[in-house]
């Protein structure tokens, strides 16, 4: 059984018309291979209201086989969040969820959760920010360094400095461990519902997932590739007007929302080592 958190849980079968009444409001559903995710128990104990009103979640509900639990956060704390991501976040093939933490006094944390046992439980999080009223955005999760496991790509604080921070959590410890930050990119406005103003793609055509993000003054996109243990950019994209929405890749170009109603096209660069690797994968699999 998989390491969890000392946190206080309370487990039971709801119908779902219960859930549905007490949904947070404007909040999603993820759902993926069996398993649904969404937040409730709406609370105004966290006073921030970074994401449009002052209304956060006080529990998470997870569903799967046809049956619902629900996890309930001590009053210290909140799900500063709209909609839970359901990620692999240790490669073992199994799905967690990934939530936005924040704890009343301490700050944001990225937190993991998942279904143990017949129970829905916390697995692991990452060292709050450490400071009130401060919260972090999650832009991806992927295999940033080219090691075979995935990473959580973090945005910390994205309206005051933006810190890209890169998490990797083995599957066992309570505690998901920096590797990696670089400060200068935004993922989200203040007042704003979309939080995914942040992309993973292979930018490059190396074969290694990158991360194409905003930065500060959200008027530039830039990709960012891990080398090592560090983070270094690509070229800067210059958009003239502020990015607003979900960045969206459809084939080779990048579509970019921009305020006004605009839209920006980025065509990805051409890497000939990208297509002579094609190539060689083709050949290989007709073998």
């Amino acid at each position: 059984m998989k390491s969890v958190l000392p946190f206080i849980l309370t487990v039971m079968l709801l119908p779902m018309a219960a859930v549905a009444q007490e949904r947070l409001p404007g909040g999603g559903v993820a759902e993926a291979t069996g398993l649904r995710a969404w937040y409730a128990e709406p609370t105004k104990r966290y006073a921030h209201g970074i994401l449009d009103d002052a209304i956060e979640a006080g529990s998470l509900i997870a569903e799967r086989d046809g049956k619902t639990y629900r996890y309930d956060l001590p009053d210290d704390s909140v799900f500063e969040d709209i909609t839970p991501r359901l990620v692999d976040a240790n490669g073992d093939g199994q799905l967690e969820i990934l939530t936005i933490k924040p704890y009343l006094t301490r700050g944001s944390t990225i937190a993991l959760y998942g279904i143990q046992d017949d129970t829905l439980v916390p697995l692991a999080e990452a060292t709050p920010i450490g400071a009130p009223n401060r919260w972090l955005n999650p832009a991806g999760v992927a295999d940033y360094n080219g090691d075979g496991r995935p990473e959580i790509a973090v945005i910390r604080t994205p309206h005051i400095g933006g810190i890209l921070i890169l998490y990797h959590w083995d599957g066992h410890s309570p505690t998901i461990a920096e590797l990696a930050r670089k400060s200068g990119y935004s993922s989200h406005a203040i007042g704003s519902t979309e939080l995914q103003i942040a992309l993973t793609a292979d930018w490059n055509g190396d074969g290694i997932m990158d991360l194409l993000l905003p930065r500060q003054n959200r008027t530039d996109i830039v990709p960012v590739y891990m080398v090592g243990n560090h983070f270094t950019e690509g070229d800067t994209y210059r958009m003239r007007r502020e990015v607003t929405g979900r960045l969206e890749m459809m084939g080779n170009f990048l579509k970019v929302p921009l305020r006004g109603g605009l839209t920006k096209t980025i065509t990805r660069p051409y890497n000939p080592a990208e297509k002579a690797q094609k190539q060689e994968k083709a050949l290989l699999q007709s073998d």
